[in-house]
């Protein structure tokens, strides 16, 4: 075995260590020891751990696994029930473990990130536990019948791995704890397959890439019509994949597939492609975002069929395939949609009538393997989420669960709206409120990054304690997510993603002319990429908003690359070093465009996390100290678990929630 690697963060010097733990703690004394806070913290606690949640679950064999986080078990523990039994809802669940029992064993605190079940043997599984939230993990194998760690199983240590089941007794590896294995971002860059049994001095190495790619991923696509496929993904950049099938000598074998198509599903010997770009064929052309199914045989791409053609303001966001039915999720003008196909015994496809449910929101939760069954959830703001149950074979659609309503819904209403850009765009958003007038404080959501939406969910935590009080909601839709298709996110990309930032202050402009706030009754609240979005949005229009949150976010875009994973980020931003980036960068970077800044600045709380190795605390830090030097109403809060994702115990993910809650509701007078 190779010596274990643990990729740290950046280093921070005591002196800048001490400065953020001082600046957190002063947030701490200025927002976190009253009793309205701990009142606003209990609430929440008990909200997150409401028994009427519902268990979204993984389906094997007729037994679902659930993993449960509540007052009793704050790390959480995992649990099964008999499949039977949950639809009925009298499920009888039994606990497999606890994930704070893993503490001891690997002599830190971690949390669960994942599970990976065997599908030819659903009682082994992959256990990834992350120390304090990371996406670095270890991955244990654990038995669910004797109910503890297999003995001289797959163990791994801890890592950016990629790691999946090949079958019962081998998987892919790519590891990422050793120096050797990394790529510049951080990730992995070698693909082993390894048998039970192996060591790395045992097991066979398959694949290597350049240390200047993103990383490396391996898969088995089991294949219900009995063609299952090895992948192999090389990430050239974060939308640039290149795959390989691996052959029956375990050698790589380029899979020849058209520039940038993404590779999400096999069936029937066919290749489930959604294309990010335009595919022109011999006889054929298949337009950017269309889901397309191509004949695979003999390592050569045979005839195509179209399943999917996006029409104007549609965009393809999940595929799920079952036995002989694929089942896509899409937005038509950001509102959720389900369509179907059946891939019939002679290789021919037609559409089938899928469920036609109302939500602006749709989430495909789960797709046993060997059926024809798909589980989903439907929601918006203001309507609880149901959970269904769609059995494609006999188009038999079933309710499951009905999440209760958790806050008064009285003189509350959802509205689509659109905002028109700097140059003309339209913009979509969701506004959700009480009746609106000039003194409603609000709330600006947005993300604009990657062609990750920002959607009209749920809002369970804030419906209580934002839009009950009085307060309003906007989801904004901005370029650079995935709202409206491919087109949207390529708008603001690199030097256009200025184009989010625009966007952005277009929504904050349209609801203040409609009389739905004023300045001073708007915040606006981003997370990653979206604090990004936020800050950079702040610096143009200051005077336009009462506060800003910024969690975990990116703020130094002239130097993001040399920054935890900020390498793997180039597709989306540019490189900085690129000399025709470089001005797009400096316009966008909230530490660059700090200096610019006349007046006053509105009071802005900003959060990160030392377990943060994704976009690591530095970013928030240098934030902060900029927003110091202007003498600008600026508060620091630092976590110590959680990660980029917030991965991190129930009390804890309660604290922090009730934190961004507080600040808001004091900065825009929010009576609670």
């Amino acid at each position: 075995m190779l010596t274990p690697y643990r990729p740290d963060l950046e280093t921070l010097s005591d002196e800048t260590l001490l400065f953020a733990k001082t600046a957190s703690q002063c947030t701490e004394i200025l927002l976190c020891q009253n009793p309205e806070f701990y009142a606003l913290q209990q609430d929440i606690q008990q909200m997150l751990s409401d028994s009427h949640h519902i268990p979204l679950c993984e389906e094997h064999n007729d037994v679902m696994y659930h993993f449960l986080q509540d007052t009793h078990y704050p790390k959480g523990v995992y649990r099964r029930c008999n499949a039977q039994y949950y639809r009925a809802a009298i499920p009888d669940w039994e606990i497999l473990f606890s994930v704070a029992d893993f503490d001891e064993i690997l002599g830190e605190s971690v949390y669960l990130s994942g599970v990976t079940h065997c599908e030819t043997n659903p009682n082994r599984a992959l256990l990834f536990l992350s120390p304090q939230g990371s996406d670095a993990a270890y991955t244990l194998e654990f038995d669910f019948i004797d109910k503890k760690i297999v003995e001289n199983g797959f163990h791994f240590p801890c890592g950016k791995n990629h790691i999946a089941w090949r079958d019962k007794d081998s998987l892919w590896v790519c590891p990422a704890f050793d120096e050797r294995h990394l790529t510049h971002s951080g990730y992995p860059r070698e693909v082993w397959l390894f048998h039970r049994g192996d060591s790395f001095e045992t097991a066979k190495p398959v694949f290597q890439a350049a240390p200047n790619v993103v990383g490396v991923d391996a898969w088995r696509y089991l294949d219900t019509q009995g063609k299952d496929l090895d992948i192999i993904c090389v990430n050239h950049g974060f939308f640039t994949p290149e795959y390989f099938v691996v052959d029956k000598n375990d050698e790589p074998v380029a899979l020849p597939l058209p520039d940038g198509a993404e590779l999400c599903g096999v069936l029937g010997g066919f290749l489930l492609l959604r294309l990010q770009k335009t595919w022109k064929r011999t006889k054929q052309t298949h337009k950017q975002g269309s889901l397309i199914a191509v004949k695979f045989a003999k390592g050569q791409l045979l005839e195509s069929f179209v399943l999917f053609n996006p029409q104007d303001k549609q965009s393809l966001q999940i595929v799920e395939t079952s036995r002989h039915f694929v089942l896509i999720y899409y937005l038509d003008n950001v509102s959720g949609c389900l369509k179907s196909w059946q891939l019939n015994e002679g290789g021919a496809w037609r559409e089938v009538a899928a469920p036609q449910v109302t939500a602006k929101t749709i989430e495909l939760t789960d797709q046993p393997l060997g059926g024809d069954v798909f589980y989903f959830l439907a929601e918006d703001a203001i309507n609880p989420p149901v959970l269904y149950l769609w059995d494609a074979g006999c188009d038999e659609l079933s309710v499951i669960r009905r999440r209760r309503a958790v806050f008064d819904l009285e003189n509350i209403e959802l509205k689509q709206d659109t905002a028109t850009s700097q140059d003309g765009t339209a913009i979509p958003y969701f506004w959700c409120g009480k009746q609106a007038n000039p003194n409603t404080p609000t709330i600006v959501l947005v993300y604009g990054g990657f062609g990750e939406n920002t959607l009209p969910n749920y809002q369970e935590i804030l419906g209580k304690h934002w839009l009950e009080l009085g307060g309003a909601i906007v989801f904004a839709c901005v370029r650079g997510g995935g709202e409206l298709g491919v087109d949207w996110h390529y708008a603001a990309q690199r030097e256009h993603k200025y184009k989010a930032v625009e966007d952005l202050v277009a929504v904050i402009d349209d609801i203040q002319h409609k009389n739905l706030t004023t300045p001073a009754k708007t915040a606006v609240q981003g997370g990653s990429n979206g604090a990004l979005i936020a800050a950079a949005a702040m610096c143009q229009i200051p005077q336009k908003m009462a506060a800003v949150v910024a969690e975990v976010p990116l703020a130094d875009m002239l130097h993001y690359t040399q920054f935890g994973a900020g390498a793997s980020w180039i597709d989306e931003y540019g490189e900085p070093s690129d000399t025709n980036i470089q001005a797009a960068l400096q316009r966008l970077s909230p530490i660059a465009q700090l200096d610019n800044v006349a007046g006053d600045l509105p009071a802005i709380l900003i959060t990160t996390d030392l377990a943060d190795d994704r976009v690591t605390p530095i970013h928030a830090m240098k934030l902060y100290a900029k927003l110091t030097e202007k003498h600008a109403n600026a508060l620091l809060y630092l976590n110590e678990s959680g990660g980029h994702d917030g991965n991190t115990s129930l009390n804890t993910a309660a604290k922090n929630t009730a934190v961004v809650i507080q600040f808001l509701q004091r900065q825009l007078a929010m009576s609670s």
